[in-house]
């Protein structure tokens, strides 16, 4: 694939120019002989076309390679000068569009006027015999297939620029996002864990005034109560725990961590299926954490909203992206009360989703009940805008 399509190299213009050069090499084998220094040429410059072609740079580079474009556009001109003029047009293309992408538009506008003088001091010699129509006609139709090779190639430029652009700002959202979601995390723990150190202290207090006083009663049952404290306190820092990475991802998002949520559910008289296509290993951890909350989410919302007595989770992850949906057979609630669940809810999860650069729905389904579904890229650093 690599021979076929150099890297950085758009499809299209990888397709015309193989298109122009098995064209080109039929119509050569295929005319009538010509004298064998023409037959020479043509074949010399289908070799220098192959061999340079594997090699061009897609994109500003130093070195040797820096002047492969202009020697691949000279190579296509003069073949047109000697080889069959038609077929070779889609060379060209391919030829200006690449020296747009290595070198810049300047420079491919430059080369390209070069050429059309270049390619009108060759025609003219064959003026008495092919005529001025056919000269402009072979001029003007360089002319219009330069502009569009140029401007093909520089939008397509623009557009990966645009596309960087937006894969920075949407790194800079998460970065965002993850910082305000932890600012929260840490305000709540300090709320939480705060308190019951406080309360912890406010305890051991006591027990120091009740056993210098001899009460011991008194003090042990102030033990108790802050004992029972710090246990609290050590439920609620395991809970923040495993809302910052859950144990049951340890093993990756696959079967294993879907059962044991679908077994975190049993209990509610719900039965739960899960199915998971693909290799789960192939999932990014940040994917894995999201792909996993949804499901989460989506289990909670099915429970407490639908009321549903069946629900299934359905995991695939394709050659680009992983995909999960939750559907259940309960009752159909309105869209907006999808979201009004705390903690991790499907509007917070939703934003989470879309700053990967996946996809989010939640909604009733037609057959009944509610389903929920996310998709995600596999490359997060090719996430689509």
């Amino acid at each position: 694939m690599h021979r076929l399509m150099p890297p950085g190299c758009p499809g299209p213009l990888a397709v015309a120019f193989w298109v122009g050069w098995v064209l080109t090499a039929v119509a050569a084998l295929l005319r009538a002989p010509l004298p064998v220094v023409t037959e020479a040429a043509v074949a010399v410059l289908l070799a220098v076309l192959l061999a340079s072609w594997r090699w061009l740079p897609w994109e500003p580079t130093r070195g040797w390679r820096r002047a492969l474009p202009v020697v691949f556009l000279l190579a296509t001109l003069a073949f047109g000068l000697v080889g069959p003029p038609a077929t070779s047009l889609p060379l060209l293309l391919a030829a200006l569009a690449n020296l747009t992408f290595s070198l810049g538009r300047a420079v491919a506008v430059g080369v390209a006027v070069v050429g059309l003088l270049l390619l009108l001091a060759g025609v003219l010699r064959f003026v008495p015999e092919v005529g001025a129509a056919a000269v402009v006609s072979e001029l003007v139709s360089f002319a219009v297939l330069a502009l569009f090779a140029i401007a093909l190639a520089d939008a397509v430029i623009a557009e990966s620029a645009r596309r960087a652009e937006a894969l920075d700002l949407l790194a800079q959202v998460e970065e965002l996002t993850l910082a305000s979601e932890r600012t929260r995390m840490a305000r709540d723990m300090h709320d939480s864990l705060g308190h019951s150190l406080t309360a912890v202290k406010l305890s051991l207090d006591l027990v120091r005034r009740w056993d210098d006083r001899g009460e011991p009663e008194r003090a042990r049952a102030e033990v108790a109560h802050a004992t029972g404290t710090v246990v609290d306190a050590l439920a609620d820092t395991r809970r923040w725990v495993r809302a910052l990475h859950p144990a049951a991802l340890d093993d990756g998002i696959g079967p294993r961590a879907l059962a044991g949520l679908a077994d975190a559910f049993r209990g509610a008289g719900v039965a739960i299926e899960h199915h998971v296509v693909g290799d789960p290993g192939r999932v990014p951890p940040r994917a894995q954490l999201v792909v996993y909350r949804v499901v989460q989410e989506s289990l909670a919302n099915s429970v407490r909203h639908s009321r549903a007595s069946t629900v299934r989770i359905d995991l695939e992850i394709g050659a680009e992206t992983v995909a999960v949906g939750v559907a259940d057979d309960g009752v159909a609630v309105v869209e907006g009360d999808l979201t009004l669940s705390g903690g991790f809810g499907l509007a917070a999860l939703a934003d989470r989703v879309r700053v990967l650069g996946g996809t989010f729905a939640a909604g009733p389904r037609s057959a009944g009940g509610v389903e929920v579904r996310a998709v995600l890229p596999l490359r997060l650093d090719r996430r689509p805008t």
